[in-house]
């Protein structure tokens, strides 16, 4: 909802929701179209008062208003209360929510033999490193461009000084863009 997610939230939130079976809708305003379409859940700032026009609109149509940490938990700590994720008093939205996902996880795990499920930890491709998460990259945006390679910020050429608010792309996936010739546009003359 328009609040600034640090970059590392943001990434494993959109890849946890999509491999969920759900779907980012929107990230900024204005919201209207997504409104009473199937939508469930707003994630919501913390410091995002109830008399938002936009708080006021997702819970007018009965949306979960939560924090990006509910997901977080939800996936990494099952056993731990969502409760302080909760904004709003919207707690019978989120029941609801909660039930879902937990019917779309017994679905799935009939399918997934969980010994088998072997998960790899992101590994910087320069240095081979996977710890300092909170400056690591991941090539790619919502829409699936990009070859997900992972890489530092301090393993960049040139290094960033700091994470990227907006999609990052390696230098391989921006190549083609920056080849491709500039089409010619004809002047009008009026």
């Amino acid at each position: 909802m328009g609040s600034y997610l640090p970059f590392l939230h943001q990434d494993t939130l959109k890849r946890a929701i999509r491999a969920g079976g759900a779907e980012l809708l929107a990230t900024s305003p204005p919201y209207t179209r997504f409104l009473g379409s199937g939508v469930h859940v707003a994630i919501v700032s913390p410091g995002t008062p109830k008399a938002d026009f936009w708080v006021q609109e997702f819970l007018n149509h009965n949306l979960a208003c939560v924090t990006t940490d509910f997901f977080v938990s939800f996936v990494c700590k099952p056993n731990l209360s969502l409760d302080q994720h909760v904004l709003y008093d919207s707690f019978s939205a989120v029941e609801k929510v909660v039930a879902q996902l937990k019917s779309n996880e017994r679905a799935e795990k009939k399918w997934i033999d969980a010994d088998a499920c072997d998960v790899e930890e992101i590994r910087c491709s320069v240095c081979g490193s996977s710890d300092r998460e909170d400056v690591m990259l991941l090539c790619g945006d919502d829409i699936g461009n990009g070859c997900g390679i992972a890489m530092h910020t301090d393993c960049c050429k040139p290094p960033l000084s700091e994470v990227p608010v907006n999609d990052w792309f390696c230098v391989q996936c921006t190549k083609p863009a920056l080849l491709q010739p500039k089409k010619k546009t004809k002047r009008k003359v009026v």
